[in-house]
């Protein structure tokens, strides 16, 4: 998992909140078609327009029409989602032969939070197994060259030429503190926020250790370093404990 400011899958989801305003003709009936709020559904179209810097739709009283542009953009649009549809009707079905059982190497953080929660997204097929195995960046770079791995789900890419990292998915980073901690009144935590903390860290081993080391050295930030642990459970608690931010 890398962070990305705007990845496929953002994308994505964007592009299916414009075809369905495109083919309901309304933010609202678009927003009760995707399960989502209005404003989200709002959200996305002007996130489109932002990023192809043109209006796609022309507001008025209540109403939006599509303008020339968003009618172009719509029909590579349709070809695209029709592709992800058959995609998944093809898995649904069972009638790919090349996946029976899909092999993961992930870090534990993301084997225990985030891995879950994406399987079970996934199209079910009766005969798709998944064996996932908590393991380092190193042991998952061996795993995947040996052929013990089809697949690794880390926090930062794979540094090998034999292997190819594509961003599956992004997210911010957070900041787990107590209730009464002073920072926890702030919406957002910058990294300066965090000088003279007292921190729970991630360990040496963990993909984001490197990472964290760099932002203190940018900012010149000292904190106060109590514990480092790989288990975000235990984390949290002893934040309570030790009124400290993770």
């Amino acid at each position: 998992m890398v962070k990305h400011k705007d990845s496929k899958l953002a994308h994505l989801k964007s592009l299916e909140a414009f075809a369905v305003v495109m083919e309901s003709g309304s933010i609202t009936k678009a927003a009760k078609e995707l399960g989502v709020t209005q404003p989200s559904v709002s959200q996305h179209i002007q996130r489109l327009e932002s990023i192809f810097e043109t209006d796609l739709f022309i507001r008025r009283n209540g109403r939006v029409f599509p303008t020339e542009r968003a009618k172009i953009l719509f029909e590579d649009v349709e070809e695209l989602l029709s592709g992800v549809d058959k995609t998944f009707s093809k898995w649904r079905r069972g009638q790919t032969r090349e996946v029976s059982q899909l092999r993961i190497c992930a870090s534990f953080s993301n084997c225990s939070l985030v891995l879950p929660h994406l399987l079970t997204k996934l199209p079910r097929q009766n005969s798709m197994h998944f064996q996932v195995t908590s393991a380092s960046v190193e042991e998952s770079i061996t795993a995947l060259i040996d052929n013990r791995a089809d697949v690794a789900f880390q926090t930062r890419p794979l540094d090998h030429s034999s292997i190819e990292n594509n961003l599956f998915i992004s997210a911010r980073q957070v900041c787990v503190l107590p209730k009464n901690h002073p920072l926890a009144k702030k919406q957002i935590i910058s990294a300066t926020d965090l000088n003279e903390q007292k921190m729970i860290s991630v360990s040496k081993g963990d993909p984001c250790y490197q990472e964290h080391q760099d932002i203190l050295r940018r900012y010149g930030l000292k904190i106060q370093n109590l514990l480092e642990t790989p288990y975000s459970t235990l984390a949290m608690q002893m934040a309570e404990e030790f009124n400290a931010p993770i």
